[in-house]
């Protein structure tokens, strides 16, 4: 497992590109909030989209998404793209 040192407002920048931001702030806990090994209490869609944040905060050199917006519905998808491309560096 890896650390990521990011501050909260990289965070936020991070979880709102991949747009996952409104509903971790709708949670209970927000950022807090337990989510069961592996993700198993999660749908599909924010496993990705966490996961999709994780490797924005990274700065991963690849990103691969295969089928990464499967399961976001349409207008979601378009606000994702333009978000994820604003994220990256050439």
């Amino acid at each position: 497992m890896y650390r990521i040192s990011a501050n909260s407002n990289r965070i936020v920048e991070a979880y709102k590109a991949a747009s996952i931001y409104n509903w971790i702030v709708d949670c209970d806990n927000k950022y807090d909030a337990t989510v069961r090994e592996r993700g198993i209490k999660l749908l599909n869609s924010k496993r990705q989209r966490i996961a999709i944040a994780s490797a924005i905060l990274k700065k991963a050199k690849i990103l691969l998404l295969n089928k990464a917006t499967s399961t976001i519905d349409n207008l979601t998808k378009v606000s994702f793209y333009k978000s994820l491309k604003s994220e990256i560096q050439y």
